[in-house]
């Protein structure tokens, strides 16, 4: 006679107040079950939930620009970093942040977020004025050796 298979779902929200933490727990079933001597159990499924932020301390925080001017005379000609909070952010969170982030190095930045494109736009309002956004190439190499702003580690 072969027995019928049994599943058991267990959730650690249900946990005993004794229990250690979240993946060292006892649970107390609310019925009691019987088995035959030999019974076989398994594990067959576990789903072990975990989160992160979008924008992480020490991976993706940094946002890199280069700022000068059209004039003559450049009155600027820095690079900078801009470091993010970690957490999560939307598009239009982001959008703030950064234009937060950078009107305090430089004034006249503007950020939008399109949510039907999902991209982010930034421009100034100062006409001679010009940025980039660096390139992880030009992170490595110091802007090939023109490097003048904040110090950081390629």
């Amino acid at each position: 006679m072969a027995l019928q298979i049994k599943k058991i779902y267990i959730d650690t929200k249900y946990k005993t107040v004794d229990s250690v933490s979240n993946s060292h727990f006892k649970i107390e079933l609310p019925q009691t079950l019987y088995m035959p001597e030999n019974t076989v159990f398994y594990i067959d499924d576990i789903s072990i939930c975990h989160s992160w932020y979008n924008i992480a301390t020490g991976i993706n925080d940094k946002f890199y620009v280069h700022v000068s001017t059209t004039d003559s005379i450049p009155e600027m000609n820095n690079n900078f970093a801009i470091q993010l909070l970690s957490q999560n952010y939307t598009g239009a969170s982001l959008a703030s942040e950064l234009q937060t982030k950078l009107n305090l190095r430089y004034a006249g930045f503007t950020v939008t977020f399109n949510a039907n494109k999902q991209t982010l736009t930034i421009s100034t309002s100062l006409s001679n004025t010009i940025f980039k956004i660096l390139t992880e190439n030009d992170i490595k190499t110091g802007r090939y050796g023109y490097w003048a702003g904040d110090s950081y580690d390629p």
